[in-house]
Formats: C-alpha cells, sequence, structure tokens
C-alpha cells in the first residue's frame, strides 16, 4: 500500500484529494513562493517586540503635509521648533541639521541629493524607524512573518521545556 492510499484509507477520498493539491490552508496557511527573508525580517523583529503587525506609521502625519511627502526641508523644520533642537535657529544652521540627518539618518528617494527630496528610508537602526509609514499600495507579505514568529515561537517554547 502507498501513502497515497494510506491516507485515502484514513481521511477518506475527498480529504486525500485536498491533501494533495498544491495549497491545503488547513495543513500549511501560507501559498509557498520564493521570498527574501531580508525583506520580511523586520516584520519579524517588530511582531517579535510587540506581538502584532506594525501599524501605518506617524511619519507622513509629524513631518509632511497631505499633499506633499516629507522631505529634509521638512523634517528640520519640526524639529528645529523643539526644545532639544533650539539652536538650529537659523537657514544655514538647518541646512547642517539637514545634511547631518542625510548622513547619518535618512535617505532621499533613487539616493537623490538635495533637502527638498522626498525621503524615501530611515536606516532601521534608529529609534524613528518605526515612524515611517507603510507603503500604501505595500505588496502582501502572504503572512510569511506571522508564519516564521508562530514556528520560531513554539520552537523556543518546546526547547525551554
Amino acid at each position: 500500500m502507498n501513502s497515497k492510499n494510506v491516507v485515502e484509507s484514513v481521511f477518506s477520498v475527498p480529504i486525500a484529494k485536498r491533501v494533495w493539491t498544491a495549497n491545503v490552508d488547513a495543513l500549511f496557511p501560507v501559498t509557498p513562493q520564493n521570498f527574501a527573508i531580508g525583506a520580511v525580517l523586520p516584520a519579524v523583529l517588530y511582531m517579535f517586540r510587540w506581538g502584532q503587525r506594525r501599524g501605518k506609521g506617524q511619519f507622513q502625519n509629524v513631518f509632511g503635509s497631505s499633499s506633499s511627502k516629507p522631505t529634509i526641508s521638512d523634517v528640520t523644520a519640526v524639529l528645529s521648533t523643539k526644545v532639544e533642537f533650539e539652536s538650529f535657529d537659523s537657514e544655514v544652521k538647518r541646512g547642517i541639521l539637514g545634511d547631518l540627518l542625510l548622513c547619518y539618518l535618512l535617505e532621499n528617494k533613487s539616493h537623490d541629493e538635495g533637502q527638498n527630496v522626498e525621503i524615501q528610508r530611515v536606516f532601521p537602526t534608529h529609534y524613528m524607524s518605526s515612524w515611517i509609514d507603510l507603503p500604501y499600495f505595500s505588496a502582501n507579505l502572504r503572512f510569511v512573518p506571522e508564519m516564521l514568529v508562530a514556528l520560531l515561537a513554539t520552537a523556543l517554547h518546546l526547547c525551554e521545556a
């Protein structure tokens, strides 16, 4: 008796037909496809820390306007109003602050130079990276981060027992 006959005799033929198809949601809740682990790793790390997927973010609300994407100039204008940055009170000083942000924290879209270009990303090691908004039309991660977190958490739990 082969394995297919064993499954049919134990579970019935209709259930066996569902099991032998490409996608069985009851057994494997994701569609197996190639994915870059680097693309889902930030989501996995966030879920390990907070236990849920990250929301939209507040970067656009705080540093941008409803009609345009935030730029370095927008960020320095908002930061210069804070008590911690009160010494950046002139245009030249805000320009220097903007250059520092571009060197160490923020990156313009398409690596363009200048302080009036849309901000593309925040380097992920900085605490502000969780403020960055998720793309409006982001690709669906197909529950891969959730599956990885569940598998790793279960494995960790079994190792501790």
